[in-house]
Formats: structure tokens, C-alpha cells, sequence
């Protein structure tokens, strides 16, 4: 299983590169946990386009999550992006900016079968609405499926997903008596990766992502690599006792 591991590394790149859109995702981020069920988390991601050896985009992110219970949990973020500017013409500036809501869910389908399990199975479900300059909105609704493999590898997990997204306000219209849509936009992500849980609470994750656009011409391949750092509350030490403790 070890071998199988490292050799999701070594093909990952390979894949990659046999591609004609590839990109790389870089993100650096803080998880604070106050307690057992709350986890904010805020990070910082740069992308750059590696086919066109051009910048694409930076983005702020805010995560929240809450556990209702141990499989169930509610999601919310905020993302700020600042990228180049398409409709540079009109206002004569070089970058844009957009902001991006998200809501929903996620249930883990293992731990709710077997609550001990170490490995986990989780559907998220959540509705996002981005706003662009000079752009309509855009809503869109994800469903994700991940796999985090908890096998025996010390420190670290393979994980696999599917994720889908669907675009719930396109609209549309009647050209030369011939039905065409605006705005649609369908893709399917396929995920696979190594998260490593390192000492002193930080967290590295390497993988890369196959995004099957639907609405586009060309697909494209995704590289990403992640640092996390954790701070959580320290847990209390059990008072000491003298003697037999009275209950």
C-alpha cells in the first residue's frame, strides 16, 4: 500500500503534463479550533496558469464548520479573488476582483455506519453565489464525494473525490428560431492526493485534480500543494487526587 501511495506522486505530474491546460494551485493557510465541533480556517492560494505562463488569480478564503453531530457538519464560506482584468478597456484597470458566498453541509456516510472507523466517506453538498465586476452571478450547486483512506501509512492519508457542478442560473434564449443557453456551466473534478499530518500540528497536502469541463473545449489538470498550521485548545489535565476518589 506504501508503494501505491508513492506512486500516485510520481504519476500525478506525469499526467499532468501530457495535458494541454495545466495549472498550479499553491495555498497556505491557519485552522483554529476552539473546540471539539467549531474549525475556522482562513488561508491564502496563488494560482498560476503553467501552459500560458501567465498568473491567473489570488484568493483570501473563510472557512467555517460546525458539527452538529459526529457524521453531521454545516459549512459556510466567504472567498475574495483578485485576478487580470478582462474588461480592461472599460475602466483602464489591469486586475478585478470577485467575492463568493457558499453554504451547505456534509455528512460522513462510514462513521455514521461505523462510528470508530478511521477512514471516512463523506457527501458535501453546498450552494455558492459569486459576484464579478462587470459579470452577472453566478449560482452554482456542488455535490462532492471524497475518500480519506486511514490504511496503516504513518502520518499519512490517500484521498480520492468526485465533485460536480451544475450552474443554476444560466437562462435561455431564441436565436433565429434555435434554443441556446447563456452562462451554462457543468464540470466534474476528479481529486486524488496524500495528505500528511506532521508533528507540532502541521499539515501538508499534495495532489492534482482533473477538471472534466463540460461547457468548454479543453479540460484541464491542476497541481496543488497546501500547508496548514493548527491551533486548537489545549485540553485540561486531570486534577490530582489524594487517595480513593469519591464519585
Amino acid at each position: 500500500m506504501k508503494r501505491f501511495a508513492l506512486l500516485i506522486l510520481l504519476v500525478i505530474p506525469s499526467l499532468s503534463w501530457a495535458q494541454n491546460d495545466f495549472f498550479n494551485r499553491y495555498e497556505v493557510g491557519l485552522k483554529i479550533k476552539p473546540s471539539k465541533r467549531f474549525t475556522a480556517q482562513l488561508s491564502g492560494q496563488y494560482r498560476w496558469n503553467v501552459s500560458e505562463r501567465l498568473y491567473s488569480k489570488t484568493l483570501f478564503s473563510t472557512r467555517l464548520k460546525y458539527d452538529i453531530a459526529k457524521p453531521f457538519s454545516i459549512l459556510a464560506t466567504y472567498r475574495r479573488t483578485w485576478m487580470p482584468n478582462e474588461f480592461f478597456y472599460l475602466d483602464n484597470q489591469e486586475n478585478t476582483y470577485g467575492h463568493r458566498f457558499a453554504a451547505g453541509f456534509s455528512w460522513d456516510i462510514l462513521r455514521t455506519i461505523k462510528p470508530k472507523a478511521k477512514s471516512s466517506f463523506k457527501y458535501t453538498s453546498q450552494y455558492q453565489k459569486e459576484f464579478f465586476k462587470y459579470k452577472r452571478e453566478r449560482i452554482i450547486w456542488r455535490n462532492r464525494i471524497s475518500l480519506d483512506l486511514h490504511i496503516g501509512l504513518k502520518r499519512m492519508t490517500p484521498v480520492i473525490s468526485v465533485e460536480s457542478f451544475f450552474r443554476t442560473n444560466h437562462y435561455f434564449q431564441i436565436v433565429n428560431d434555435v434554443a441556446t443557453t447563456s452562462g451554462l456551466m457543468r464540470e466534474i473534478r476528479y481529486g486524488f492526493g496524500l495528505n500528511f499530518d506532521l508533528p507540532n500540528n502541521h499539515e501538508i497536502k499534495i495532489g492534482g485534480l482533473y477538471r472534466n469541463i463540460m461547457t468548454k473545449k479543453n479540460d484541464a489538470w491542476v497541481m496543488q500543494f497546501s500547508y496548514f498550521y493548527t491551533i486548537e485548545k489545549k485540553k485540561k489535565k486531570a486534577p490530582r487526587t489524594i487517595g480513593v476518589p469519591e464519585f
